[in-house]
């Protein structure tokens, strides 16, 4: 499937604009200026061949004032297809600092989660409070798989060290890890009435990320395909989650009051993310 994007540049655009930058995921692109043919990106006999976040820097020798620029965007993911993360005309210099501000965001997430791993990992060689392991293992994880999430949702990785289609399995993968993780931490903190139902979820994800596995090992793209039924899954047993925090005696489970906390921002971002990335409504 094949979408195309077309409009004319303003005559008024100044003559030392001559970048273009645009970012697609798992689409082959062609542009032309007027009738010129100026970028290939992707193998067009293959629709399946551009996966991942790829970050489009353009460098136009001539300059965009009253040009006609046309996208052709590519894919054999008809959920993909047509969409475009942004898109600037402007300097070198204009576009490059719009890069490090998108760049920036990842980074700081990235680096407060691994401030919080060193902080979790001293906590358990000093003080070593046995009850407590559990819990900090469970976060440790969840923190990892986090960083690891992040490393397909920016261009930062495939832009500095490459391998696109690498960075975006790999947060392919974490889509379906993150989930056991948080459920684990739930099962840990809430009254013991709950822990049944909290570990028939953690079945529930295991069984969806183990059918993916095994449908992405045979060329099917199980990860992709499935998100339409892990995500109405994944927001219902989010609040399943969060019943079972509001529901357990703060009193004697203290923790369950800063779960709630995490599991609504939690259950907030991962409708967000589904809404914008996978169903494309905004």
């Amino acid at each position: 499937q094949t979408v195309y994007l077309s409009w004319e540049i303003p005559a008024t655009t100044p003559l030392f604009v001559h970048q273009i930058l645009f970012t697609t995921t798992n689409q082959n692109v062609y542009v032309y200026l007027d009738d010129e043919l100026i970028y290939v990106h992707g193998n067009w006999s293959d629709l399946t061949d551009s996966r991942g976040r790829t970050l489009h820097f353009l460098h136009v020798d001539e300059g965009l004032s009253g040009k006609r620029l046309t996208i052709l965007l590519n894919s054999g993911y008809t959920n993909w297809v047509g969409s475009m993360g942004y898109f600037f005309i402007g300097s070198e210099k204009s576009l490059m600092r719009k890069i490090g501000l998108a760049d920036a965001i990842y980074i700081a997430s990235i680096s407060i989660a691994l401030s919080l791993i060193v902080f979790l990992v001293m906590d358990l060689v000093w003080r070593g409070i046995q009850r407590r392991r559990r819990i900090q293992f469970y976060l440790i994880a969840f923190l990892m798989s986090f960083i690891l999430w992040t490393t397909g949702t920016s261009s930062f990785f495939s832009r500095i060290i490459g391998m696109p289609e690498l960075w975006w399995e790999i947060h392919l993968i974490m889509l379906y890890v993150m989930p056991i993780t948080f459920a684990k931490i739930t099962e840990v903190i809430v009254a013991p009435a709950y822990t049944k139902r909290i570990r028939n979820i953690i079945i529930m994800y295991m069984m969806l990320f183990a059918i993916a596995s095994i449908t992405e090992i045979a060329g099917l793209d199980g990860y992709m395909n499935l998100l339409y039924l892990f995500y109405p899954i994944l927001l219902v047993t989010c609040f399943v989650l969060l019943h079972a925090l509001l529901r357990s005696d703060t009193q004697t489970h203290p923790a369950c009051r800063y779960g709630v906390v995490a599991m609504t921002m939690l259950t907030v971002f991962v409708g967000f993310d589904a809404l914008h990335f996978e169903y494309h409504w905004f």
